[in-house]
């Protein structure tokens, strides 16, 4: 009896709760739908093209007849499916099959020209990956229906059922297939939100997102690359309020690999207003400061008219008040150090007004900075500054120069003066002194004038210290 005073039975009550009502929502949700079969040349003959000329790849057309020779079927699924019909080249294709793991594994695993990769919670979750011929390589998922889920994880079920499958995805413009044969299956008007440019949950919205509260990015992420700016609906961003607290239990890693995704469209003002703004998103991300879009709008207006290679964190340091906001963001989201680096620079430097040095002034100063660094650190040092560049609008020009600038070596060293120094502390001085000379001569200096040089900074260090012993004996 002891035992069950340590039972939480309201959090019990709540995962048995969520447990019997993922898989019978999801078939609540599958009842609903209303399967419209398209021919793709009878949609749009541009996508149509781009679909035949897709399938014509042989290692597809491989995969097909392995699965239909042994009874089973494949269709093209999710991403590739959204992005043919948007006339993108997907940059993967992703297939779904009635066929369980075990069963895809013993179709597949003696083919000669098949290297089957699996893992352990792929195939728990009905993934295999099939690379054919060391070309392509294609991931196969069965069909499945989530049985539980707790807001981060689900346990599976494997289904024959493609309208179920529908069911338990997101959005409806990811819940569509394509047939080999280029018949498009769609269970929930996926198409025409797509066409009309509306992010929509598949079913009931507060249901998707308890699954999994990562949908609360995932939304954002599609609505800033297919959705059309103001087109929220009211009561869909309610349900994300209510919701919001659920991104607590889910890790910064898989956050910050959907906010990165937001961020490399340029065009995410809205989904960021939204997120930033409305739901007060940032705290979950690790953000300690009231945020302030301003300098995110300024910073998106200058990316959005450079034509350099700008990094997400370059945008995302817009958002970001001070150094001790980054220390909280980069624990909260694992940022890697070269994002984390980059974004500080940003911060560190932006407060520098560097608008009244002259275009050469200014561009000396950078190189003398890169080339007086330690070696393993300029070229890291040297992105972060064009990053900062790119971030403060900089004239292209300017960005070019410094890009493809050959940082010089300085061309001696501390064992051309041993016999000349005490100790390793003045070869310190004495060498960094001298740098600094060869980088106003424009990183030029000729051997004799490094030895003058030598020979007065070591006469000044003697003077000094004479004159110390002199001062210390007087007194």
């Amino acid at each position: 009896m002891q035992l069950f005073r340590f039972i939480n039975f309201h959090y019990l009550n709540r995962i048995i709760a969520t447990n019997l009502y993922t898989k019978t929502t999801q078939i609540e949700t599958a009842a609903m739908s209303n399967l419209k079969c398209t021919h793709l040349k009878d949609l749009n003959k541009s996508t149509f093209y781009l679909f035949e000329r897709l399938i014509q790849a042989e290692e597809i057309q491989y995969l097909n007849n392995i699965f239909h020779s042994n009874g089973f079927e494949i269709r093209m699924a999710g991403g590739a499916v959204r992005d043919i019909l948007c006339n993108i080249v997907p940059n993967d294709i992703d297939f779904a099959s009635d066929a369980k793991p075990d069963e895809m594994i013993n179709i597949l695993s003696d083919k000669p020209d098949i290297r089957l990769i699996t893992t352990t919670s792929g195939t728990k979750h009905g993934t295999v990956t099939a690379r054919i011929r060391d070309i392509s390589q294609y991931e196969i998922t069965t069909l499945r229906i989530d049985r539980n889920t707790d807001g981060r994880h689900a346990e599976v079920e494997f289904i024959n059922d493609w309208k179920l499958d529908a069911s338990r995805r997101d959005l409806t413009i990811n819940s569509m297939f394509i047939d080999l044969n280029g018949i498009l299956y769609d269970y929930f008007n996926g198409e025409s939100d797509l066409k009309n440019r509306l992010i929509r949950f598949v079913g009931d919205a507060d249901k998707r997102i308890k699954e999994d509260y990562l949908r609360i990015f995932r939304y954002f992420r599609f609505h800033t690359r297919f959705g059309m700016a103001g087109s929220h609906e009211p009561q869909v961003i309610d349900i994300i309020q209510n919701n919001i607290d659920g991104l607590k239990t889910i890790s910064g890693e898989r956050i910050w690999s959907e906010m990165k995704r937001i961020l490399m469209h340029i065009k995410c003002s809205d989904s960021i207003e939204m997120m930033f703004n409305r739901l007060k998103i940032g705290k979950y991300l690790g953000f300690t400061n009231e945020i302030d879009l301003t300098e995110f709008f300024k910073v998106q207006e200058n990316l959005n008219q450079t034509t350099m290679i700008w990094k997400v964190q370059t945008l995302f340091a817009s958002l970001i008040s001070d150094i001790d906001e980054l220390s909280s963001i980069t624990l909260r989201l694992k940022l890697s150090n070269i994002e984390r680096d980059t974004i500080a620079y940003i911060i560190t430097n932006r407060t520098t007004n560097n608008e009244t040095m002259s275009y050469d002034h200014h561009l000396h100063n950078l190189r003398t900075r890169l080339a007086l660094a330690p070696k393993p650190n300029q070229k890291n040092l040297k992105e972060f500054m064009i990053q900062f560049l790119i971030y403060e609008g900089k004239d292209e020009n300017f960005i070019n120069e410094l890009q493809q600038w050959s940082i010089p070596v300085f061309p001696f060293n501390g064992t051309m003066i041993m016999d000349k120094i005490r100790n390793k502390k003045e070869m310190g001085i004495i060498l960094e002194q001298i740098r600094m000379t060869w980088a106003k001569q424009n990183f030029t200096m000729t051997e004799e004038q490094f030895y003058n040089d030598v020979d007065n900074i070591v006469n000044r260090i003697q003077n000094n210290n004479n004159n110390n012993c002199q001062n210390h004996n007087n007194g």
